[in-house]
């Protein structure tokens, strides 16, 4: 068996294509394939020659280099509420295609945001995300209690306004829910984006105040490119330069 980082997208030449000519002996082809590229990468392997049997060797919902950027460019990740629904839709259009699939990271791992590729909650213990539920569904696990989902997230006077001064006071709100009608205890943070994997440092003063369903920032606390966070889900980003850039 090899791993290949995907195919290409060349439906008659490409990496599977290469191994067949020139590593006659590989039987079993692992792809490692993120995000949209999941539901054709068997189709594509396939055009590009391979007859053998085919492993998902890597995968996991949206990858931070496929996503959107902002202006600053930020990736913008999904919501793991997104990130599941995702996830569910590219594995269950695997099904009976591949001999097996194989989830990038299981636990927390920093890269890009403590979040994107992470099926447990950072900073928890061992809690997962909605995500973990897909994994339990498609591999034919227990279905665990669900995580909390976060219905939407707004700011004051319903604009959802996306830029501040640092003087300004932004307060958002958040719908929030249990499937399992669990109590719910949400925890607001703010922590400092990072391009590497060195881990992050949360600004405690950059909250001015919290309770389940509200926020409300002090955006004078926070130093040039934070991160703000509502658990268990990721909700906002926020950039200082001259002025504050939230998105959700």
């Amino acid at each position: 068996m090899t791993v290949v980082a995907d195919v290409g997208k060349d439906m008659k030449s490409g990496k599977a294509t290469e191994i067949k000519k020139y590593a006659p002996s590989i039987q079993i082809l692992g792809v490692n394939s993120y995000g949209p590229g999941l539901p054709t990468v068997v189709k594509r392997a396939r055009s590009q020659g391979w007859t053998g049997p085919l492993v998902i060797a890597e995968t996991g919902p949206l990858g931070h280099w496929q996503a959107q950027i902002t202006n600053w460019t930020a990736s913008i990740e999904p919501s793991s509420d997104q990130k599941a629904t995702d996830l569910d839709g590219y594995m269950t259009q695997l099904n009976g295609k591949v001999q097996g699939t194989i989830i990038f990271y299981w636990g927390t791992k920093i890269e890009a945001t403590p979040t994107w590729h992470s099926f447990l909650l950072p900073f928890s213990n061992n809690e997962y995300e909605r995500t973990a539920e897909v994994l339990a569904k498609q591999w034919g696990g227990r279905l665990p209690n669900g995580a909390p989902r976060i219905g939407s997230l707004s700011f004051q006077d319903g604009k959802n306004k996306n830029r501040w001064n640092k003087d300004e006071v932004p307060t958002a709100t958040l719908a929030v829910s249990d499937p399992n009608n669990d109590s719910i205890k949400v925890r607001w943070s703010v922590l400092k984006e990072r391009t590497d994997a060195a881990g992050d440092d949360v600004t405690s003063t950059a909250i001015k105040s919290s309770n389940n369903t509200v926020a409300t920032l002090n955006l004078g606390a926070l130093p040039t490119g934070d991160i703000a966070f509502i658990w268990p889900l990721w909700i906002i980003r926020v950039l200082l330069q001259q002025q504050i850039c939230l998105f959700m």
